[in-house]
């Protein structure tokens, strides 16, 4: 009974495990059809498992519509031109570049790649002859030429086989031409061939920044607007063998409320040089929102406290002023009364001197 329990109990275990792993974030590619024509349009579908992010795509002897796609639980498709000749591959090959489970947040990294048989359709030609010869035969004729038939399209089928052998022979020859002069024209193309900005928020989430125009190789000046809660931005772009020449400036800074301007400059070895703006917009928030509020509160306190200390000044004038008066009018008393002293006492002694010569007269 006890090794029933433990076989049950590692085969619960085992089929968690199988599940998890079922739903930990992955990407896929797929080409349909897998052969067509040169020249033909094909479908390339990009899946994102559980995973969400930006997936690079690339191709040889293919032109696709597009560098790269987001997957968000999705699947996206790319059209593709085919470039190749006969008998040689197209293939696409997708890499992640920000790609992350959607339920864990880790990182999902590597490439995957899918193929498409680049091949001429086969034409089956009748002479008229053969028609004529196929249609008025009967079934006995028909039948005792067989063998004829079958000899005949046996050496055609050798003939043609040597005849393919020397077009593909002399088609790889002429590859590498081909794809010289292909690299020859890339060289040529001086400056940065694809530019994407990504938003960090507080919480270190990353987010897809849109800015107008499209990116153009040619074009100088790009502005986008993003969200308050966004605190700094990642840049990734392409810039072929240019890319050691390119100087990114300011896109390490925190992002402040209002304009932030990015900087990409790149200067070849010839004295050639192309310069990209960024012109980034961060919304306000609602804390700095509220901080002219704040300020004109303490402006308001530092008024009061103002207004108060004069009131004191003034009182304290009015406390002076009495106090002031008062011993002005105890001097005024005391001045008046010697005054009056002094005069009554010259006064006193005139008449003492009168009473005296009156005297001395009589």
């Amino acid at each position: 009974m006890r090794k029933i329990n433990k076989i049950i109990s590692l085969t619960f275990i085992f089929l968690i495990c199988i599940t998890i792993k079922s739903y930990a974030g992955s990407f896929g590619i797929s080409v349909s059809p897998s052969s067509a024509e040169p020249g033909s349009t094909v479908t390339v579908r990009i899946t994102g498992n559980n995973a969400t992010g930006r997936i690079d795509v690339k191709g040889s002897n293919i032109q696709l519509g597009q560098g790269y796609v987001w997957v968000e639980n999705n699947t996206q498709t790319i059209t593709g031109k085919l470039t190749g000749n006969d008998g040689q591959t197209a293939t696409v090959t997708a890499s992640a570049i920000s790609l992350a489970d959607s339920t864990t947040a880790d990182d999902i990294k590597g490439s995957k790649s899918a193929s498409v048989a680049i091949k001429k359709k086969e034409t089956v030609v009748e002479t008229k002859s053969q028609l004529a010869a196929s249609v008025q035969q009967t079934p006995a004729q028909q039948t005792q030429a067989k063998p004829l038939q079958t000899q005949t399209t046996r050496k055609t089928e050798t003939n043609n086989q040597k005849n393919n052998t020397k077009q593909e022979n002399n088609s790889q020859k002429e590859v590498p031409k081909e794809n010289n002069i292909e690299d020859q024209g890339t060289k040529a193309e001086f400056g940065i061939s694809s530019l994407y900005l990504f938003g960090v928020k507080d919480n270190d989430e990353k987010t897809e920044v849109k800015f107008t125009p499209e990116f153009n190789i040619n074009v100088g000046e790009y502005s986008c607007t993003v969200e308050s809660t966004i605190k700094k931005l990642l840049i990734d772009f392409d810039a072929n063998e240019y890319k050691d020449l390119v100087k990114v400036d300011g896109i390490d800074k925190e992002l402040t409320s209002g304009e932030n301007v990015i900087n990409i400059g790149m200067k070849n070895t010839d004295g050639t040089e192309k310069n990209y703006k960024i012109v980034v917009t961060k919304e306000a928030g609602a804390v700095e929102e509220n901080k002219p509020i704040e300020e004109n509160e303490q402006d308001k306190n530092e008024e009061k406290v103002n207004n108060e200390n004069k009131t004191s000044k003034k009182e304290k004038k009015y406390i002076k002023m009495p106090v002031l008066a008062f011993v002005l009018m105890i001097i005024g008393i005391v001045v008046g009364e010697a005054v009056i002293i002094f005069v009554g006492y010259n006064l006193c002694n005139k008449k003492k001197n009168k009473s005296k010569h009156s005297k001395t007269i009589g």
